[in-house]
């Protein structure tokens, strides 16, 4: 789905997410908040958002039934997106599920580093049918690596052990790998163990139910790390993105 968003947002980064408002009545009271899928340009500047969406409730089903040129009220981009290791000489994007749809512009933005790492890109998902993987597949230096739960596509079993493997065949210093990542929660959190074992930077993309998406309303609190201890940070706005060393 793609948004002509007018007066033009600029500022944007890979991992930011934007709140829709779907209708002017209070039919879906709350927003919805979509990662940003990609960002082109029309030919008078202004910008298109893309985003990508699974049909699973209520606002996704009315946004399923809406016609080209249907206004929509879009606040964002919203939090805080990947900061791109320009040090790491292999990059490792892992995705579960929907999530592949909010590292598209990620791997966009290493691309565009022009050689200067090496892209691994592994996406897992329940079974084929869960899988948009065409245009990460163009976007992957050096391929893509697909897992099901199912086996219907790819290996069989969980893309964190797809990870785990490649970790042991690049057989380099963990300064040199940086790994981005995200999905849902159990993936996630595995993700974050590997990297701690192995000592590689991590960024992690949280997936989480969003109330006002400016931090205010403290429904999507997740637990960081402060020192010693722990407190309770919004992912809306100090996410949705977070080094793997303040999670779990």
């Amino acid at each position: 789905m793609g948004l002509l968003v007018k007066p033009p947002i600029t500022g944007q980064h890979p991992g930011q997410f934007i709140h829709l408002k779907l209708t002017k009545s209070n039919e879906t009271l709350l927003r919805r908040p979509f990662s940003i899928y990609n960002v082109n340009k029309t030919k008078t500047g202004k910008l298109i958002l893309e985003i990508v969406y699974q049909v699973v409730g209520k606002g996704t089903h009315l946004m399923s039934g809406m016609k080209p040129g249907a206004e929509i009220d879009v606040m964002g981009p919203l939090g805080n997106g990947f900061r791109i290791n320009k040090k790491a000489k292999y990059s490792i994007i892992v995705a579960g599920g929907i999530g592949s749809s909010g590292l598209h512009l990620l791997l966009k933005y290493l691309t565009a580093l022009k050689g200067k790492n090496k892209i691994y890109t592994l996406i897992g998902a329940r079974s084929k049918k869960e899988l948009r993987v065409e245009d990460l597949v163009k976007l992957s230096s050096n391929g893509l690596q697909i897992t099901t739960d199912d086996g219907s596509k790819g290996n069989k079993g969980f893309v964190t052990g797809l990870l785990e493997k490649l970790i042991s065949r690049l057989q380099s210093p963990a300064r040199q790998i940086q790994i981005y990542a995200c999905g849902p929660e159990g993936m996630t959190h595995r993700v974050c163990e590997i990297a701690k074992q192995y000592k590689i930077p991590c960024q992690v993309s949280l997936e989480e139910w969003m109330g006002c998406g400016i931090g205010i309303c403290r429904a999507c609190v997740c637990k960081v790390r402060k020192g010693s201890s722990f407190r309770y940070a919004p992912v809306c706005s100090e996410g949705p993105v977070f080094e793997a060393s303040q999670l779990y």
